[in-house]
């Protein structure tokens, strides 16, 4: 009995270990690696604090991600042995680097479907969110505003123009959320679900995204800002980590969260750049959200059984979450150190994610 339970618990940490050694670690390596490249070879073209510098690498860093995701997926399957070969179809499987590829597919039948859950995510998910724990807590947009505005990478928060400044933001969010949405849920989220079970990749995919928050504390600006505004975030990240990544495990489209992301950022960054140009941002962001949450009301009402049914079922797969696994006859031992593993790997993913954060 207590070498079955050994081997249970072995079992649990190896899938995960395993995947984010075998594919995580190994794709942020060559992330980092290709981005220092990058921004050496931007150096000598572009001065640091331009415009120019600030698009240019949002695009290179979008491009290089777009291309080693599904690089390291063909660089494990053919390295190390024993890595998941993919999801079985009929008699056949699709290897781990077509699967990946296939989550960005759109085609004439479900295009204006995709479109559709796109706008939902963000009005349904999104703009709730951010009206509450984003624009409406003091505070909250004077410090993302000032500590990306610190950066040379976002100086197009600084541009004074605001068409030149709207054109930009629209390419440079297009650029982070292309990428930021590969990495989190086309690789952490669809690919992990692939190592172990689907909750548990919803889980680490959301303690990713929420300890990704914590960058907060290596920042000279806390000293003069509440202590507990990182978990504000962690919550509103984790929250949205959860339901975007259900979405792309049971969908299997990326272009819906890519999209809703687009517009969100989009949205954000007009108020930072009203904070930072001398706009009330109480009163820009009231004009902004107040509409949108007067169209998310009517669409609550009118779509109310279709959206608690979808809740319900989110609801459900977290209770399964914190249960024991019935299928392979989990203890409530083994439920501890599952939900413990989760925890530590997504806490590793936040921690070798700082490489790609230049």
């Amino acid at each position: 009995m207590e070498k079955q339970r050994y081997r249970k618990k072995k079992l649990i940490a190896q899938q995960r270990f395993k995947f984010f050694s075998n594919e995580v670690a190994l794709g942020f390596v060559l992330i980092f690696i290709f981005m220092i490249i990058s921004i050496l070879f931007l150096s000598l073209i572009f001065q640091l604090v331009s415009l120019s510098y600030s698009i240019t690498f949002y695009i290179i860093r979008a491009l290089i991600i777009l291309v080693l995701v599904p690089l390291t997926l063909v660089i494990s399957t053919k390295v190390f042995s024993g890595s998941q070969k993919g999801k079985k179809i009929q008699d056949s499987y699709i290897s781990p680097s077509k699967g990946h590829l296939l989550l960005y597919r759109m085609t004439k039948k479900n295009y204006k479907f995709q479109l559709l859950y796109g706008i939902l995510l963000f009005l349904l998910v999104l703009v709730p969110l951010n009206c509450l724990f984003f624009v409406f807590i003091p505070g909250m947009v004077g410090y993302q505003a000032i500590s990306l505005s610190f950066t040379v990478t976002d100086y197009y928060l600084l541009e004074d123009n605001y068409l030149l400044f709207l054109l930009s933001t629209i390419i440079v969010q297009t650029c982070v959320s292309i990428a930021n949405e590969t990495i989190s849920k086309g690789l952490i989220a669809k690919r992990g679900s692939d190592y172990y079970s689907k909750r548990s990749a919803v889980i680490i995919t959301s303690l990713f995204l929420g300890f990704s928050e914590f960058i907060f504390y290596f920042d000279i600006l806390p000293i003069y800002l509440p202590p507990w505004f990182p978990l504000i975030w962690f919550l509103k990240s984790f929250i949205v980590g959860i339901i975007l990544s259900l979405f792309i495990i049971r969908k299997n489209w990326l272009f819906p969260i890519i999209f809703a992301g687009i517009i969100n950022n989009v949205f954000l960054t007009n108020i930072m750049w009203g904070y930072l140009h001398g706009v009330d941002t109480f009163l820009l962001s009231f004009f902004i959200y107040i509409p949108l949450l007067i169209i998310d009301s009517i669409i609550l009402l009118w779509e109310y059984p279709r959206i608690k049914k979808t809740m319900q079922a989110g609801v459900k797969e977290l209770k399964l979450y914190l249960k024991n696994d019935k299928d392979i006859k989990e203890t409530n031992g083994d439920k501890v150190f599952r939900i413990f593993v989760d925890i530590i790997i997504g806490g590793l993913m936040f921690i070798i994610s700082i490489l790609i954060a230049v």
